[in-house]
């Protein structure tokens, strides 16, 4: 690039003027007093943290989104990519902490790219940086705790876009406690769970999830697992050995031939394995109004000869503190079947989504999160929970009601002409004096020009002010 070239924006990146950003600062200030009501506090952290923050527990879609450097001093860091992890390092540190904790915060996080295996390979980013508006709760472990936090991003998301909200509500730990009753290993289980979009689609992408499984062994007979152990037995003694290419593998043949006993040396029955499979199948394709879903669910849980786990209650009082807490039981469904992507979730998960164009669109969400705290250092696990919402997301929904409102407080002066530029000053000063924002103009304004401004800046009045002071309206 030459010096003459014109340096462009970053790709994914946005600049905001006049009435947007007005607009995002206004609906941030609505909704910080909102949170308020609720004794949240505000909390700002660090835009830039230790990489290792956000790499302990996030795992998935989100660890690949991650801007991160080194720092001058050597360090690996990152620039935020959510909120989360750096409130409860915050919390971490407070000297006496006094739970439960509140907080609220609405500020810039940066992610590599919104979507990364949407688009096609060469597609620019859609977006790079957000605006997170919400609330973490540190401390409490009581179901009305999640209640609060689905019903506050209920009511942010209802006071900002204003059409349909919908609020679905999953739960991490009901499929984890239920797969705990399948004689299968934990990397079983771990694959099962990894793999819930999958199974939640088609038969033929449960077959695909099936085949995957038998590549990996987990269908093995007794026979095969002992031709496996024989193999791992060779490669213990160097009767075989890998090949050896330090740039693909940091592990040595030892090292890898433990972890391979280890996983098949773990309990594991493939009818049982088949079994789950089913039945988590099942589990993950319902999602219905509560009453129906967690009806269903049980009768599902019974059919396969498991047991309703205290998981599963768990999530039927978390919907029921949802409803006491005012959220209308139609905008509520249950659903088993969807991720996060954050792998630090622990218990109740949610979605916030709105209606356009007769479709749902996801504009945040949350959950519980209870042993993250104890991943970044604490001593104990510490009940958690909080959500996030896309303040850019939510404002697309806004059409031009609230931007259309001008600025009763503004007024923009110009002069009839160059006489008059000398009264400017002195007519500004007293209007300032008045309680009034005012913006001078140096120069005459053409119509197109007072449109203009009407435009970008939303003055509740643009005035020409001739040479004696004298002032007239010239745009209504």
């Amino acid at each position: 690039m030459s010096n003459s070239d014109k340096i462009m924006r970053a790709p994914g990146f946005q600049d905001r003027v006049g009435s947007e950003l007005m607009l995002m600062e206004s609906a941030i200030s609505e909704l910080r007093a909102r949170f308020a009501s609720r004794g949240y506090l505000p909390i700002e952290t660090p835009l830039i943290e230790h990489s290792e923050l956000f790499l302990r527990m996030s795992g998935g879609l989100l660890s690949t989104q991650i801007f991160d450097f080194i720092g001058p001093d050597g360090s690996t860091v990152s620039i935020r990519p959510e909120l989360t992890a750096p409130i409860i390092r915050h919390s971490l540190h407070e000297s006496s902490p006094t739970f439960p904790q509140r907080y609220q915060y609405a500020a810039p996080i940066v992610r590599y790219s919104e979507r990364p295996y949407e688009d096609p390979p060469r597609a620019l980013p859609r977006r790079r940086q957000f605006t997170q508006i919400g609330a973490e709760l540190i401390g409490p472990d009581h179901p009305a705790a999640d209640g609060e936090v689905i019903a506050m991003a209920t009511d942010a998301a209802e006071e900002i876009t204003r059409f349909g909200i919908a609020i679905r509500i999953g739960h991490v730990g009901v499929i984890w406690s239920l797969l705990e009753q399948f004689q299968i290993s934990q990397r079983a289980r771990l694959f099962i769970a990894s793999n819930l979009a999958a199974l939640k689609g088609n038969p033929e992408q449960t077959r695909a999830v099936q085949q995957q499984a038998a590549r990996l062994g987990m269908l093995a007979s007794l026979d095969q697992r002992e031709k496996q152990l024989e193999l791992i037995r060779k490669l213990r003694a160097r009767a075989i050995s890998l090949p050896q290419d330090d740039s693909h593998s940091l592990r040595s043949t030892q090292e890898i031939a433990e972890r391979l006993k280890k996983n098949l040396c773990e309990p594991h029955d493939p009818k049982a394995f088949s079994a789950a499979i089913e039945f988590i199948s099942h589990i993950v394709t319902l999602s219905a109004a509560p009453d129906e879903a967690l009806e269903r669910t049980e009768s599902i849980i019974q059919k396969h000869g498991l047991q309703v786990t205290e998981e599963v209650k768990n999530l039927c009082r978390v919907v029921g503190a949802t409803i006491d807490e005012g959220v209308e039981e139609g905008k509520i469904s249950v659903d088993l079947g969807f991720s996060t992507g954050i792998e630090y979730y622990t218990g109740m998960i949610f979605n916030v989504s709105a209606r356009r164009a007769g479709q749902q669109e996801r504009i945040g969400g949350g959950g519980r999160y209870d042993r993250l705290a104890k991943a970044l250092g604490s001593d104990t696990d510490i009940p958690a929970l909080g959500f996030a919402l896309s303040l850019e997301k939510m404002l697309e929904f806004i059409e031009e009601e609230p931007i259309a409102k001008p600025n009763s407080n503004l007024i923009v002066l110009a002069p009839t002409d160059d006489s008059a530029s000398p009264a400017i000053a002195g007519r500004a000063a007293e209007l300032r004096c008045a309680g009034f924002q005012v913006a001078s103009m140096f120069k005459a304004l053409t119509s197109a020009q007072a449109e203009s401004i009407k435009k970008q800046m939303r003055p509740s009045k643009i005035m020409a002010v001739s040479e004696d002071g004298a002032t007239r309206e010239i745009v209504q």
